[in-house]
């Protein structure tokens, strides 16, 4: 295969998995203070927590 070719194919499943694995600690912090407020506003309305706590 031609140097050429390798760099035009876009990366495998396996390449850009592991690339979007990498965003997943930013994404877990990005999500800690929403989350956080969404449990403090459904207590305050009256509602069962998410069911993902």
């Amino acid at each position: 295969m031609a140097a050429t070719t390798m760099l035009s194919r876009p990366p495998g499943p396996t390449c850009v998995m592991r690339q979007l694995a990498g965003y997943l600690p930013r994404l877990t912090a990005a999500n800690a203070p929403v989350e956080q407020a969404v449990r403090a506003i459904r207590r305050q309305l009256g509602l069962p927590p998410p069911e993902t706590s």
